[in-house]
């Protein structure tokens, strides 16, 4: 996420505000749960947001995001673990395989199947024989866009206090969420619950690399232990920087900044796409985060093209897609929905880009198949 106008001018403000702290730093290391007042301002901010009661000693930094659920995968589960996630997916397979587990891949065919199908779907599994140690829940999910219904959370809290995993929630877009909604841990038994987070995301530091585990106080120390054996911590720097950077955002009454950019950006892509529906695209459901799928079935059956050829001439006009085989893992045996994945994280030229993308739509859709 980047190019958000407003937050060069904060950011050379927050290099300027902890630069004395910045130099004291060199030195030492951070430590294996993190920056404590990092931690503070981070389980003030989940308490206030979420209501869910957060001391900073639950709070574990970690290197982005993605660590963060390496390290979940690793401290909840075991060699040969299963580890469950809906399908189309961000890639959480390579940190499933990375510790030895298997991944359970639970398909959906588009996100109104998923928002109401979840509970379900986990169900049926594991009545069919899947034993299950861990369920990725992303929310919104990446890429869907879409959050599971109160009836699916529900089921789901109730698999995981009956059948014993556990639920590793994903909030790494919660704070890109287009409308207000009870928060979707509410639903969830927090003492099988690890929440992750991504410090990168939220507040646009990318560079910067950082995530954190909110998890049970006991679950503490032997996450620590484990996350020692493999690594020294986070970047203190990184650290000091984004306490500095929330800090400032707090006192501006700016935490919404990079949101309210996301938010507008949709509203642009979602103007701009509105004529691919005369050429056989349809747009996905949006509640929430920084993609947006287009369903490209129709096109492609009347064009005769697959959804990586499609990719191949839209990139050829300059347009950077994600193919559907990219959101699933590498051995899927599946069908896979014939979809691309936009992105407006990083994005600034929405208008040019979804003007151009119609361009290429209706081109393709005005070729005759051969």
């Amino acid at each position: 996420i980047g190019n958000v106008p407003g937050m060069r001018e904060i950011y050379a403000e927050v290099l300027d505000r902890i630069r004395p702290t910045l130099l004291s730093s060199f030195g030492r290391y951070p430590g294996t749960q993190g920056y404590m007042p990092l931690n503070e301002i981070l389980a003030e901010l989940l308490t206030r947001e979420t209501g869910c009661e957060t001391k900073p000693e639950q709070i574990i930094l970690t290197n982005g995001g993605y660590d963060a659920i390496n390290q979940a995968i690793f401290g909840y589960t075991g060699v040969e673990g299963r580890v469950a996630f809906a399908t189309p997916s961000f890639p959480y397979w390579p940190a499933v395989r990375r510790n030895a587990c298997r991944w359970v891949a639970i398909d959906f065919s588009d996100a109104e199947a998923y928002r109401i199908g979840l509970g379900e779907e986990v169900a049926r599994r594991i009545a069919e024989g899947t034993q299950l140690d861990l369920l990725i829940l992303n929310a919104p999910h990446n890429p869907l866009g879409v959050f599971p219904s109160d009836a699916a959370l529900t089921e789901v809290g109730r698999l995981a206090e009956s059948k014993g995993f556990y639920i590793l929630l994903d909030e790494v877009y919660r704070a890109f969420s287009h409308q207000k909604r009870p928060w979707v841990g509410a639903a969830l038994p927090m003492e099988r619950t690890i929440v992750i987070d991504s410090i990168s995301k939220r507040f646009g530091l990318p560079t910067l690399r950082l995530g954190y585990l909110r998890v049970a106080a006991e679950d503490v120390p032997p996450l620590r232990a484990g996350i020692a054996n493999e690594v020294i911590g986070i970047n203190l720097m990184s650290a000091i920087f984004a306490h500095g950077l929330i800090e400032t955002l707090l006192e501006r009454d700016a935490l919404d900044l990079i949101p309210r950019e996301i938010a507008r950006r949709h509203y642009l892509l979602e103007e701009g796409l509105r004529p691919v529906r005369d050429f056989g695209v349809r747009l996905g459901a949006l509640e929430g985060g920084i993609f947006r799928l287009l369903d490209v079935g129709a096109l492609l059956q009347r064009t005769g093209k697959s959804v990586d050829e499609l990719v191949q001439f839209l990139r050829g006009s300059d347009l950077e897609v994600v193919a559907a085989r990219l959101l699933y893992p590498v051995g899927f045996q599946g069908t896979m929905a014939p979809v691309i994945r936009l992105s407006v994280g990083s994005e600034s030229r929405i208008e040019a880009g979804s003007a151009r993308l119609c361009e290429a739509f209706e081109a393709l859709w005005k070729t005759p198949r051969r």
